[in-house]
């Protein structure tokens, strides 16, 4: 102990004192740095008080030597001067910087020296001193040593009086030139003797410090940690008088609370017990709610420990416990004992880190319970097992719920099975079975059966049509069982789904008659849940043990009742299943009926398709016989009237235009019907575009304006202001006007008036300017004509029905216009009225649907290209087209007006000559029929455009089907226009002269971007 204190003592003492000394050096460092720059300070001001101090006594001291002019004692009193240690030099200067004396010995001889020769480069010092009257002190370098040099004004009342002719101007001045270093070396060492002194007084203070910290401090705290190391084995602390000092004061507060720690440890122990016997009363509470016991096995001595709460949870005494662990293992359960034994020594042996095995122990009462013991063993330190320790929990409640939660499994598991096989079939007898045999071998029952009631006993009779029993008892199946009293006093219990749960029969309040029933099956405990189908008792599924009573269990009756559930599902469809097949079976008869009416049907669907097809056929080939000859007909008419074959007369102009009115009349009439027709069949589509009502109307009555005038009829439009453009198909509806318009101005007498009136009106016929949104748009053509019977307004609008018949009616007509208005509006979705007075006149109206545009903006129909007579790109005689037709009659019309516009012209009659002329003389322009031999024109419009040196050839494609698609088919076998016969002539050179104008900007741009990229290459 005296060393550690020894110890401690000089480690604090070195720690004080190298503190102290440390901060004494920082201290004396500061105050030496201090000091120097000081002296150093102070030395430049003693230099230069010096240097001051030397000149003003001469300057004193040669005042009157100048006034009397002694020049030899002047000189005496310079050179001693210069014998003042470190003084160099030392000179007396006039105002004008002549030398009057010098400490060096100067030999005048009456020559003046000037102090410039002397010292040049202290001159200007002087020349600036002599003329400010200021004394200056400089630092330099004279000969290689630094010096200070001191320059001093005389006043100037001195040489005033010594030589009036001097200028007073200037002031003489004395020089002092010292030696630097010299000085410097005098202050150092003065500075240094400071030093040493100061040195000297801090070691002294240092000593001194250390002997006063060796006995205010050291010693005291030296004594105060030999009581404390006392205090460790005497328990008090024994601290000798210290002083008054703070020393003492840590001594007397060190013995305070010593004290007070004595105390506390005191309270602490008693604390520490009380703690140790609540921890252990917990300890033991907490063991016991939580079943978990410590035991502990010394291997030396076999000596086996075991808490006392868990003797008295098997039910043991104290005593009975056994304390040898080869003992104890004959509580646990023999079928795992080995798997305890064998866990236990793997840990010991070091195979496993930790034992662990869950096993059954016996009870005083014989009965088993489950634990599970866990434990480590305990190594000395060559690492030999010395001991085992470990707990024992008891988890027989997990145990249970594990086996319960398996048992649960396994009937989820089964019912799951039997619902997949009931599912699998509608067979109930296969389903039945299954159910049976898994029942039975689940629950271990002797006898499980289905039971089936006869429907026409009131639930009295009945028979078991399925059933699994074990072979010691007799079987119940197909055996036909009465019981009287079931119907009348269980069949309503079980139909609302109650059960019967008997665990004897005999002690179950059963009436006699159903107990003899029972008895009759050898049954003493019995389990029916009801089969219900469709909420009727279908029949019962009983488990029967037979060779003894049973309780049944409740999670046994749920899952019957489970399977009970699926077996009326299963019960239900093959009740509907049956009802099905019968329904199948009925109406397999009346498909069989049905299949005669279809055959008839269908050989009727035949003949009216091949009726249809015909008719098709035939107005396509009807279209094209009629609309060829008239192709030619207007053709030529129209080659006549412009005169190109020559000048014809007036007559013969009137003769043309009769020949032009009637094949314009004939082609009316095939449009109409073929319009008709295509109406009828289903073939036409409606083109709806944005249409500006008030212009259709205009155009429309434009076009009976001429026939107006021709009997004086007066033509009113009643036509609003402004109208929404509406969506139409406005070819059809302007169609739909003329056709009411010409026959108002037909059957109207000369005189008469006709009114085309425009109104909006909502369905209920509301006001027009109501803030209602109208429904329709209503067009009326009103006239003052002849007026319609009301017998004949219903015959009015079938096709080819006139009302005058009559071989010599007056007004001519086909009687398919007003057909053709009724069939247009209503693929609108509108209708047609008709108000007529015989002999007064007639009211058309036309209600369209009124639907707006979804834009107001129109587009105004394209106005025909003009011909153009220029020749741009190309004469019209460098121009070559090819005609493909087989009509003579069209090949000389069509020929005779192109060669006539200038054009060059080859001929093809049929689809082959077509394609080779094609190839082999390239026209500009191909004109070609669609229906030529060999070839028709839709395949030679394919094969030419497969050509790559006809890609760019304008192709014109002729038909005079006018059917529905053809269009479409031409422009998709890759023609550039479609035309349908007749054709107008001057329509036909439009045409051609358009495609050519394309061509050519077509060929511009393609060479423009030919040569944009060449520039850019």
């Amino acid at each position: 102990m005296s060393k550690i204190t020894s110890f401690s003592r000089n480690k604090l003492s070195k720690q004080l004192l190298i503190g102290f000394g440390l901060s004494l050096l920082a201290v004396g460092s500061i105050a030496i740095s201090i000091t120097y720059l000081s002296l150093r300070h102070n030395l430049e001001q003693q230099v230069r008080q010096r240097a001051q101090t030397i000149t003003q006594g001469i300057e004193f001291a040669t005042e009157g030597l100048l006034e009397d002019k002694e020049t030899f004692l002047l000189e005496r009193i310079v050179q001693n001067y210069a014998t003042l240690p470190s003084v160099l030099e030392i000179s007396i200067v006039d105002p004008n910087g002549y030398v009057l004396a010098h400490s060096h010995k100067i030999k005048i001889n009456g020559s003046i020296t000037s102090y410039g020769d002397i010292q040049p480069t202290l001159n200007p010092s002087f020349q600036q001193a002599s003329r400010t009257g200021r004394a200056i002190n400089i630092l330099t370098v004279l000969d290689g040593k630094p010096v200070i040099v001191q320059f001093l004004p005389f006043s100037s009342a001195l040489f005033d009086r010594t030589d009036p002719a001097m200028s007073s101007k200037y002031r003489g001045v004395t020089i002092a030139v010292m030696d630097l270093q010299q000085l410097e070396k005098e202050a150092l060492k003065n500075a240094l003797l400071t030093i040493l002194a100061m040195t000297v007084s801090g070691s002294m203070i240092l000593l001194f410090m250390g002997w006063l910290i060796s006995r205010l401090i050291l010693t005291p705290l030296t004594e105060i940690q030999l009581a404390i190391a006392n205090h460790e084995q005497q328990k008090t602390l024994d601290l000798k008088t210290f002083p008054d000092n703070e020393i003492g004061f840590l001594g007397s507060t060190l013995a305070s609370v010593f004290g007070q720690l004595n105390e506390f440890k005191q309270m602490e122990l008693e604390i520490a017990e009380r703690k140790y016997i609540e921890v252990a009363k917990r300890y033991e509470l907490a063991t016991q709610a939580a079943k978990v016991w410590v035991w502990e096995w010394d291997i030396q001595s076999d000596k086996f420990v075991l808490e006392q709460g868990i003797q008295e949870w098997l039910g043991y005494e104290h005593c009975q416990i056994p304390s040898q662990f080869q003992i104890w293992l004959n509580n646990v359960y023999s079928e795992d004992r080995q798997l305890f034994y064998d866990n236990l020594q793997d840990n010991l042996n070091g195979k496993t880190p930790e034992f662990a095995c869950e096993h059954r122990l016996l009870k005083a009462d014989g009965n088993v319970h489950w634990f599970l013991s866990r434990g480590q063993s305990v190594l000395d330190d060559r690492g030999q097992v010395l001991k085992a320790i470990g707990t024992i929990t008891d988890i027989d409640d997990r145990k249970q719920a594990e086996k319960l939660i398996q048992q649960q499994a396994e009937r989820e598991s089964l019912l799951l099975e039997i619902t997949k096989k009931i599912r699998q079939t509608l067979d109930l007898q296969t389903i039945f079975n299954t159910a049976v045999s898994e029942i039975r071998e689940f629950l271990v029952a002797d006898r499980v059966g289905i039971f089936k009631f006869d429907p026409d006993s009131h639930f009295n009779d009945g028979e078991f049509v399925s059933e699994s029993v074990l072979p010691p008892f007799d079987s119940a199946i197909a055996i036909k069982i009465h019981d009287h009293c079931f119907g009348d006093q269980y069949a309503a219990l079980y139909q609302q789904g109650q059960i019967q749960n008997i665990s004897d029969i005999h002690n179950a309040g059963l009436t006699d008659c159903h107990i003899k029933v029972l008895a009759q099956f050898q049954i003493q405990a019995n389990l029916v849940i009801p089969l219900l189908n469709a909420d009727r008792l279908w029949g019962l599924i009983c488990i029967q043990q037979c060779s003894s009573t049973r309780i049944w269990q409740g999670v046994e009756i749920d899952f019957i009742q489970q399977i009970a559930n699926q077996l009326a599902i299963a019960i239900q469809q093959a009740t509907l299943f049956e009802q099905l097949q019968q329904e199948l079976n009925e109406r397999h008869q009346t498909e069989i009926k049905l299949v005669d009416s279809n055959q008839k049907l269908a050989i009727s669907n035949d003949e009216l398709s091949r009726a249809t097809r015909l008719k098709d056929e035939f107005l396509a080939n009807m279209s094209h016989e009629l609309r060829t000859p008239l192709n030619s007909i207007l053709g030529m008419t129209e080659i006549l009237k412009d005169q190109i074959f020559g000048e014809v007369n007036e007559r013969q102009n009137q003769s043309l235009q009769t020949v032009e009115n009637s094949a314009t009349h004939l082609l009316a009439l095939i449009n109409d019907i073929l319009d008709v027709a295509k109406i009828e069949s289903g073939q036409v589509t409606l083109e709806l575009t944005a249409t500006s009502i008030k212009s259709l109307c205009k155009s429309s009555l434009s076009f009976v304006k001429q026939q107006a005038l021709n009997k004086r009829i007066q033509l009113i439009d009643r036509i609003p202001a402004y109208l929404p453009e509406l969506m139409l198909d406005e070819r059809r509806i302007r169609q739909v006007l003329i056709n009411l318009l010409n026959n108002a101005v037909k059957f109207t007498p000369e005189g008469g008036n006709i009114t085309l009136e425009v109104s909006q009106i909502s369905s209920d016929q509301a006001d027009v300017f109501s803030n209602d949104a109208p429904n329709y748009l209503r067009i009326a053509v009103i006239d003052t004509g002849i007026g319609i019977s009301a017998e004949n307004i219903q015959k009015l609008f079938q096709p080819f029905i006139q009302i005058d018949s009559a071989l010599n009616r007056q007004y001519v007509g086909t009687g398919l216009g007003l057909a053709l208005v009724k069939r247009i509006v209503e693929l609108h979705g509108g209708e047609v009225e008709l108000l007529s007075e015989l002999g007064v006149g007639s009211q058309f109206i036309v209600n369209l649907p009124f639907k707006k545009a979804i834009t107001s903006q129109r587009y105004e129909p394209s106005h025909n290209p003009k011909i153009e007579s220029a020749q741009e790109s190309k004469q019209l005689g460098d121009i070559l087209i090819l005609l493909a037709e087989d009509n003579e009659a069209n090949v000389m019309t069509f020929s005779s007006y192109l060669k006539a516009m200038g054009y060059q012209l080859l001929i093809a009659k049929d689809g082959q000559t077509l394609i080779d002329l094609a190839k082999k003389h390239q026209p500009d322009v191909i004109i070609t029929d669609i229906q030529m031999p060999i070839i028709d024109g839709i395949e030679a419009i394919k094969q030419i455009r497969l050509d790559s040196n006809l890609v760019n050839v304008q192709i014109i494609a002729l038909t005079a089907l006018a059917m529905k698609g053809d269009r479409e088919k031409c422009l998709e076998a890759g023609a550039n226009e479609y035309l349908s016969k007749p054709i107008k002539l001057k329509q036909l050179a439009i045409t051609i002269q358009g495609l050519l104008n394309s061509r050519l900007q077509t060929l511009v741009v393609q060479k423009t971007q030919e040569s944009l990229k060449m520039r850019q290459w």
